[in-house]
């Protein structure tokens, strides 16, 4: 499973995996967004006093959005997609399935809705500046965790077509 942004960066690896005929199946999380970095952007402005509302600029990917099916297809693999509703999940993983247990490689474009506005999405506030310095003092890592995974893409996959965020 891959955010939309990693799989545009790194689309050329499903070249890879078609070119070495090694059975792959991705699951595109696509909220059409390089959410996490709209999300550094949220928390750099309110660290700073600033506007959150403006935090998407430069990272929303839309007007026109990346073909994730068509990238896919381009490298060599079965895109399929987008899928928008709850209705067609089924019906695209067996077909995702199938093409992996062929030995194939497949990428599975899942539309979802990012939080609403004013919500970032992380299930616990990333560690403040004092949280981080302690931990580094402790020897450990500050750590946050996010709502991300295939449980949340299905529960958060829009159900109406024409809806938009």
């Amino acid at each position: 499973m891959l955010g939309d942004g990693d799989f545009c960066m790194g689309v050329t690896a499903i070249w890879t995996a078609v070119r070495h005929r090694i059975p792959l199946l991705v699951l595109i999380n696509n909220n059409r967004s390089y959410f996490n970095d709209e999300l550094h952007q949220d928390t750099v402005a309110r660290t700073r006093g600033r506007e959150v509302k403006n935090r998407w600029i430069g990272l929303r990917m839309e007007d026109p959005a990346p073909d994730i099916a068509k990238l896919a297809e381009a490298q060599g693999a079965v895109g399929i997609g987008p899928v928008k509703t709850a209705a067609e999940v089924k019906a695209a993983i067996s077909k995702g399935v199938a093409v992996l247990k062929s030995g194939g490689v497949c990428v599975i474009d899942f539309h979802v809705d990012p939080p609403p506005s004013g919500r970032t999405g992380l299930a616990t506030a990333r560690p403040g500046l004092e949280a981080v310095r302690d931990s580094r003092a402790r020897g450990r890592p500050a750590r946050s965790r996010t709502q991300v995974g295939p449980a949340r893409l299905c529960a958060t996959m829009t159900t109406d077509e024409s809806s938009s965020y």
